[in-house]
């Protein structure tokens, strides 16, 4: 397609070419000596080649950019995720808020599929622990292919909200040309359409009831979210 792409265009800059020769010859610039004509249309030409192979470069990594959707559902205490990808990636890494406990994950693919690399829970798992992240990597990905995880979690109770959590970012890498090109994406808990990045990031949000003391204060920050591998 960019091969036919490029002699169209080629054909069309040709005939233009020896059109403006023709143009020019013809009109006051006929006073002038043919080589000028002719240097003043070669220089055209080659800006306007130039131009058309950065266009068809572009074009042809537009093509073959991969596209990817997420389609997550929410059951009981449940978190189904399906990731259909279209051409060729060569690692994804998807960073999801769940409001309470994150219990399990499961990678429902075959090997052949794709590799989770890292399958990590952010966020403890107590009653205070009002929320987790779940971060994943995937690599050793088959082309145009579905994935499917889930997430098993103990839902915080009460109406409680967390600030941040309502989106999740997902980034990915693929090459093109030998240059690897990394994309990152924001999307929505709710429904996973394209959203911005929250001006709010909350890992592992903790809930308690009673006036924390400066020293416990000062241990969490020193000692960070407590993470779990999978």
């Amino acid at each position: 397609m960019i091969f036919l792409f490029k002699i169209i265009i080629t054909i069309a800059i040709v005939g233009a070419g020896t059109y403006l020769s023709e143009w020019l010859g013809s009109n006051w610039f006929s006073k002038w000596d043919k080589i000028w004509v002719v240097a003043i249309t070669a220089i055209i030409a080659t800006v306007a080649l130039t131009l058309i192979n950065a266009l068809s470069d572009n074009f042809e990594k537009y093509l073959k950019k991969p596209t990817i959707l997420i389609q997550t559902s929410k059951q009981a205490n449940e978190i189904n995720i399906l990731i259909d990808i279209k051409r060729s990636i060569e690692r994804i890494s998807l960073n999801y808020p769940v409001l309470g406990q994150v219990t399990n994950f499961q990678d429902l693919n075959a090997l052949t599929d794709a590799r989770t690399v890292l399958a990590k829970v952010v966020g403890g798992a107590t009653q205070n622990d009002a929320q987790n992240n779940l971060r994943i990597t995937i690599t050793d990905i088959k082309p145009n292919i579905r994935l499917q995880y889930k997430i098993f979690y103990n839902a915080t109770q009460g109406n409680i909200v967390v600030a941040g959590t309502d989106r999740y970012e997902i980034s990915y890498v693929w090459q093109y040309n030998g240059e690897k090109i990394q994309e990152t994406e924001w999307r929505l808990t709710e429904n996973d359409n394209l959203t911005k990045k929250s001006k709010i990031t909350v890992i592992g949000a903790q809930i308690f009831d009673r006036v924390l003391t400066p020293e416990e204060i000062k241990k969490m920050y020193e000692d960070g979210p407590p993470q779990r591998n999978y």
